[in-house]
């Protein structure tokens, strides 16, 4: 049985935009790595790990959809990550998505660091 990642998820409203103002959720999320885990990431390569492709509802047209991709690295050492949503049903979506990514992430990780 996997021990799941500790986070925090919050969802908030953002006004952006410029000279339109368009208001978007935005979805924040912090992972807790226990110091094993930040080891077992580092020494296997785990940092450039994909858990999310992504597209922000206010991107725009010219910016590579790479860029928006969700990786390990992104989570560790405290970082908050914010992805900004058109909708609140959309944010609810991704919040589920990024749940099961997460949970995906830390079985794999006990996988990994699970002696033979």
């Amino acid at each position: 049985m996997s021990r799941p990642l500790h986070h925090s998820i919050r969802h908030f409203q953002v006004r952006k935009g410029w000279p339109i103002k368009r208001n978007y959720v935005c979805v924040s999320v912090a992972c807790e790595f226990e110091w094993w885990e930040l080891k077992a990431i580092r020494d296997f390569g785990l940092t450039n790990t994909v858990l999310l492709d992504r597209v922000p509802a206010d991107k725009w047209p010219t910016e590579d959809i790479g860029m928006h991709a969700l990786t390990v690295e992104h989570l560790m050492n405290g970082r908050i990550d914010k992805f900004h949503c058109r909708t609140s049903q959309s944010a609810s979506q991704y919040e589920g998505e990024l749940i099961e990514a997460l949970g995906r992430f830390a079985k794999r990780l006990m996988e990994i660091t699970q002696p033979c």
